[in-house]
């Protein structure tokens, strides 16, 4: 995390000294686009109610009292749950929407962030990354799909952690790799499929572009293992998936099956 955090702070001197420029046009784009969050009284996103309920729910679990347990169920392998336990304590702090918020905002800098880095790594010009800015209210994000944007937010750290250590040797890298991997499977398991076939990607076409073939298939190994805790994580979720009738539970609901299906569209269209 450490490294991380110093790696950004490089990255936004880097920007200062060379492209002041581009920094402040930068800047004023993340006020826009980052710092709007802040403004409304309820942000106008789909399930935006829903996400912050389940959130205030689970910050309030244990509040005598109340009796939370006699009205929800808390669905520990859900997709949703893992994010909604890292963002608990934020909620108990700052409450749920102003947390939901934080989290939303820190994804989008990360996002645009990432992309300048990549950007940077390759020896470009950071101007592309502005492009990024339109993207990042989304079709999941205007439907409240928090979980999507934190998963593609991972993918782009995986791609920003390929650019800087995939000529590094030993397994630190692929312990880098691993865990973006695995953190975006655990929130969305198909932003674990996009992440794993992208790195592998990047891979294939960094040998064939230079490395020696012993090179190539050197770092493949190291992706494969890397990519096995997301990898399962998705087997998981799809095992769970297949539990579930075809036609619809007794309530009416669609099966996770197609959840599943929604979420690739989700990821496609991201």
């Amino acid at each position: 995390m450490s490294g991380a955090v110093a790696s950004l702070r490089s990255l936004v001197a880097e920007l200062r000294r060379d492209h002041p420029r581009f920094g402040a046009a930068f800047l004023v784009l993340l006020s826009v686009f980052v710092g709007g969050l802040f403004i409304p009284a309820w942000l106008p996103f789909v399930d935006w109610g829903a996400q912050v309920g389940e959130l205030a729910v689970m910050a309030r679990w244990g509040e005598p009292g109340l009796g939370l347990q006699s009205y929800y169920q808390l669905q520990w392998l859900h997709g949703a749950t893992p994010l909604r336990l890292v963002l608990t304590p934020l909620a108990w702090l700052l409450g749920a929407d102003l947390a939901m918020r934080v989290a939303l905002a820190t994804c989008l800098l990360l996002q645009a962030l990432f992309a300048v880095s990549i950007l940077r790594r390759r020896g470009l010009s950071p101007w592309p990354a502005v492009l990024v800015f339109p993207g990042l209210y989304s079709y999941p994000l205007l439907f409240g799909q928090l979980d999507v944007v934190v998963g593609a937010t991972c993918v782009f750290g995986a791609l920003a952690s390929w650019e800087k250590r995939h000529s590094t040797p030993g397994w630190r890298p692929a312990l880098c790799w691993a865990g973006a991997c695995l953190a975006a499977a655990l929130v969305e398991p198909f932003a674990g499929i996009v992440a794993v076939s992208a790195l592998a990607f990047l891979t294939i076409l960094q040998g064939l572009e230079g490395d020696s073939p012993r090179a190539a298939l050197r770092a493949l190994g190291r992706l494969a293992v890397a990519a096995l805790p997301a990898l399962l994580v998705v087997v998981i979720e799809l095992l769970r998936a297949a539990q579930w009738p075809l036609d619809g539970d007794i309530n009416g609901r669609a099966p996770e099956s197609q959840h599943l299906a929604h979420r690739l569209q989700l990821m496609l269209r991201y």
